[in-house]
């Protein structure tokens, strides 16, 4: 996070983790040294796994992480229509790359990562194994889950809208061969 983002922390604010959307809901003094904050927070998103999940972290770690504020309406809108432009070219994945990419926390990389992951599978006619299906699905998820708290709405929607426009984009996909069609 940049510094005028680190003074600005307060309760009640959303901040984005490994593409996760998290609220913070307590900013304390630390009780052993007098400087600095300690920032504490809860996903925003409750699910089995992370219902009881609480975080910290001092307020001058921030700056060392990739954490950052939920991006605007405008952008995430421009991002998800990415979805429905094909790849020109889905190149060899690298499933080590695309782990990588969620702690990046870079909600475009994610987008290309997982288009690519798509593309790449479809075009060969072959269906995920199950730790391609899971990291794909890590990454709808993540996108899905900030996209749907900017836009206000459910996850499971973005999801969906996100699976549709990677149909339709694979269908946009010139054929190998100029004779297929």
């Amino acid at each position: 996070m940049n510094e005028e983002d680190l003074e600005n922390l307060k309760v009640g604010d959303k901040i984005i983790d490994f593409g996760r959307v998290y609220r913070i809901f307590k900013v304390n003094k630390k009780k052993k040294s007098s400087q600095g904050r300690l920032i504490h927070f809860r996903p925003f998103y409750k699910k089995v796994n992370n219902r009881d999940l609480i975080c910290t972290i001092p307020e001058e770690n921030l700056s060392k992480t990739n954490m950052r504020r939920p991006l605007k309406k405008k952008e995430i809108k421009e991002l998800l229509k990415d979805f429905l432009s094909p790849l020109e070219s889905a190149e060899s994945v690298n499933y080590d790359q695309a782990k990588k990419v969620i702690a990046t926390n870079d909600l475009s990389a994610m987008i290309n990562s997982t288009k690519n992951l798509y593309y790449s599978r479809k075009i060969e006619g072959k269906d995920f194994t199950v730790s391609q299906k899971r990291i794909f699905n890590s990454l709808i998820g993540r996108i899905a889950e900030e996209s749907a708290f900017v836009l206000g709405k459910k996850p499971e929607e973005i999801k969906e809208k996100i699976n549709n426009s990677l149909k339709k984009g694979l269908k946009k996909l010139p054929p190998k061969d100029p004779s297929e069609k």
